[in-house]
């Protein structure tokens, strides 16, 4: 199912929500780049937010670093794929406005009950099967659902 959306906060296959979920195990996060695009993958249960951050001036998502590395600076795209397990996704960096160049972001939540936290970017989220929660910040670019 693919929804040009707009909004606060969009329910999928739940309800509106306004916090996080359940927090599940630890995940397995591998980090490659080419160019200024950063792909991470996801692998098992995560209990904590995975998210792209800036440290040291370089990308990281899920705190493992990108290989090779990238600049925060220079990075434009971030794809974030994760497997069939229950994970905490989001595609806005930390800190807010550390990688000014990105402009478009991307989420497959595989399936697997997921909560999933868009950015201010043009975001790209694909839900899987499972009650997956959609949380997308009411400013930002368009987003595809």
């Amino acid at each position: 199912m693919r929804v040009k959306a707009m909004v606060t906060a969009l329910a999928v296959t739940g309800t509106i929500v306004t916090g996080a979920g359940a927090s599940p195990a630890g995940a397995a996060v591998t980090v490659t780049s080419v160019g200024t695009t950063v792909v991470a993958v996801v692998v098992g249960e995560a209990g904590t937010p995975i998210a792209p951050s800036c440290s040291g001036g370089s990308v990281r998502v899920g705190g493992v670093a990108a290989v090779p590395p990238v600049t925060c600076s220079a990075v434009t795209e971030i794809t974030i794929t994760a497997d069939g397990a229950s994970q905490i996704l989001t595609s806005e960096p930390t800190p807010a406005g550390s990688m000014p160049a990105l402009v478009e972001t991307t989420i497959d939540a595989g399936a697997g009950d997921d909560d999933i936290t868009g950015s201010r970017a043009a975001d790209t989220i694909t839900l899987g099967d499972g009650d997956d929660e959609l949380f997308l910040p009411a400013v930002g670019g368009d987003d595809t659902v």
